[in-house]
């Protein structure tokens, strides 16, 4: 059940480093933390999401216009940040889990062809 006295904060720690590894965790907190912000601050701005559309109730979500507000630097560093995730965890399960997540994201810079950041 939700628990709003739940320590946010405490518990995203806890899950990356469950997820792969106390090394590797800062990296992929990073990671999620460039994206929260861009989900919740450019993806919202983009004619993607509705901005310029009159605010749609569905997302196409076959569409990949909310890329054009990435900047190739922040792919770079995405890249690198879930590089050194992939390589700093441990076990097979942490090392399965890095790998998905970088799986991901490749998946998506693949989709940038087709888009292109910006600069």
């Amino acid at each position: 059940m939700w628990n709003p006295y739940l320590d946010v904060d405490r518990t995203l720690e806890d899950w990356y480093q469950c997820a792969v590894g106390k090394d590797a965790a800062p990296h992929l907190k990073t990671y999620f933390s460039f994206w929260e912000q861009f989900w919740a601050k450019r993806a919202t701005k983009t004619p993607w999401f509705g901005a310029k559309g009159g605010g749609r109730v569905y997302l196409d979500f076959n569409g990949r216009g909310y890329l054009k507000a990435l900047k190739k630097a922040e792919v770079s560093k995405c890249q690198d940040l879930l590089s050194k995730v992939v390589a700093k965890s441990r076990t097979d399960s942490q090392k399965a889990r890095a790998e998905f997540f970088m799986a991901g994201f490749q998946k998506m810079k693949k989709n940038l062809g087709s888009v292109g950041p910006g600069k």
